[in-house]
């Protein structure tokens, strides 16, 4: 049991890692040197992070529902809301579901309840830890 549960928070740690969010101290600048090519973005693409966000969750919850519950997490764990940390998270918590089977909106709310001040964590190691939990039957 003690082994399956070291691979679990393993691999939670692992994808969430690779995702990641821009954390407020760190200013993210663009050269423009990174696009050297030019091609017509897919229709999921031109969506704002919200939406793509709003397809990808399972549940059937809405725009308004998981805006609030990633503005409270960011916000919770130190990101700024941003479309790229909406994005960085929204990805993180759909490779966790596909990884441990637990929902997005799950997750966040674990995140949101187990939040402690002065605690200091960021919103991939928090996700990651608030999955592993609810997979081993946290509630």
């Amino acid at each position: 049991m003690r082994s399956s549960f070291v691979t679990l928070i393993t691999c939670a740690v692992s994808v969430v890692l690779l995702v990641g969010c821009e954390p407020a101290s760190e200013a993210r600048t663009s050269t423009g040197a990174e696009s050297t090519h030019l091609r017509t973005p897919s229709p999921v693409e031109e969506m704002d992070a919200l939406d793509q966000a709003e397809i990808a969750f399972v549940g059937g919850y809405g725009r308004p529902q998981i805006q609030e519950r990633l503005d409270t997490a960011l916000r919770l764990y130190g990101h700024p809301i941003t479309q790229e940390n909406y994005s960085r998270a929204a990805s993180a918590l759909v490779a966790l579901r596909k990884e441990n089977g637990t929902s997005e909106m799950a997750i966040l709310d674990h995140m949101i309840r187990s939040h402690t001040e002065g605690v200091n964590i960021n919103f991939p190691e928090a996700a990651a830890l608030s999955s592993v939990f609810l997979a081993s039957g946290d509630q």
